[in-house]
């Protein structure tokens, strides 16, 4: 039975600049896929309060994680560390990680900051097989499945309409139209 450890991430995590707190330490270099120890990468210069967390997150690469989080706590961020970890230590291919998120806008900065992050690790020169993991990711990123849930579920159904027991071509109503079928139905 596979367990998720339920992290909780706090509002206003991350110290004032001018308050002398620490900021984040230089990234440690990766061990390699065999210790699945990611290279930390760091998207901000200030340290959160809860920054032993979100480490555990960035680098713990075989335990699955269900984030609590309200606005503006750095989940985006995160999320973004966690899958460009998983992708440049070769434990993952990026067309093999399900990002889910709840808005469109939200997918979009998702895949707009992955692909930000990958050309960036491909352009700072580092080990080659490390370049070569980021373009391999920057090669796939239009077929990750980045996405709202509603477009992860529809392209499952796509998929395998039969076997879902939909049918086959179906497509999903826009706005307009399931504010029609709603009034029609109540």
């Amino acid at each position: 039975a596979r367990v998720l450890h339920v992290l909780r991430l706090h509002f206003g995590v991350r110290p004032d600049p001018g308050s002398g707190e620490p900021q984040a330490p230089p990234a440690p270099r990766s061990s390699g896929p065999e210790g699945r120890r990611a290279e930390t990468v760091h998207m901000s210069a200030a340290l959160p309060h809860d920054e032993a967390i979100r480490e555990r997150v960035r680098s713990e690469l075989r335990t699955s994680f269900v984030i609590s989080a309200g606005a503006g706590t750095g989940k985006t961020t995160l999320l973004v560390d966690r899958i460009v970890n998983l992708v440049l230590t070769g434990f993952l291919k990026l067309d093999q990680i399900a990002a889910v998120t709840f808005t469109e806008n939200a997918a979009t900065t998702l895949k707009l900051r992955l692909r930000d992050a990958l050309e960036r690790t491909r352009s700072e020169g580092r080990a080659p097989d490390i370049v070569a993991r980021a373009s391999e990711g920057l090669a796939s990123i239009e077929r990750a499945q980045v996405s709202t849930i509603h477009a992860l579920c529809t392209a499952m159904l796509q998929e395998r309409p039969i076997e879902a027991g939909v049918t086959p071509g179906f497509r999903v109503a826009d706005e307009a139209l399931s504010d029609f079928i709603f009034e029609e139905a109540w």
